[in-house]
């Protein structure tokens, strides 16, 4: 009886002994989600560094608008310290699909200048309209100390708000226009 119970238990402790399957699935750096720490090494190019400058693995702006029951742009923006951005349009976005571009440092820096300008992180979380169709803009802000901030608005933002909103946003269809539009 003994025999009859532990044949199953050895039966796995064997599969256990195997090789692994070896296909190779990678995953497209697009879709890929950072799970490193804050920094990585600099990327290389046969494997001489291109830069000394760590890579940020953290976005420090993440702007994105959200789909309604009609015609509005649905889309994400994840913009980093050194001027990448990683952007997915979804349906009726400037740009449909998934990109990665770059703004450079400069507007990165620019933006966030404008942000702590209009105090950023004084505005309320939500501004909301109660409408359940009503698509809403909305901006996280990640700061050195790794504190963050985010504001969800429905349209009725005060204007300094809009107006960062509305910098952000030509900042990024201005990147975009470098890629092929739909």
């Amino acid at each position: 009886m003994r025999a009859f119970l532990l044949a199953p238990f050895i039966t796995l402790l064997e599969l256990s002994a195997l090789p692994a399957c070896t296909v190779n699935r990678s995953v497209p750096a697009a879709t890929a989600v950072p799970t490193a720490p804050a920094s990585l090494p600099a990327p290389t190019t046969d494997g001489l560094p291109v830069s000394n400058a760590p890579v940020q693995a953290v976005p420090v702006l993440t702007f994105g608008k959200t789909p309604c029951f009609g015609k509005c742009p649905h889309f994400t923006a994840q913009i980093y310290a050194d001027g990448r951005m990683h952007y997915e349009g979804f349906k009726y976005a400037p740009v449909e699909g998934t990109y990665d571009v770059q703004l450079g440092a400069a507007v990165v820096k620019e933006m966030m200048q404008a942000a702590e300008a209009r105090q950023f992180r004084r505005f309320n979380a939500e501004y909301t309209s109660g409408a359940s169709d009503m698509p809403s803009t909305g901006l996280t802000i990640t700061y050195p100390d790794g504190s963050k901030k985010s504001v969800r608005a429905e349209g009725n933002a005060p204007a300094e708000l809009q107006q960062l909103f509305a910098l952000i946003n030509t900042r990024i269809e201005k990147a975009l226009s470098t890629v092929n539009a739909k």
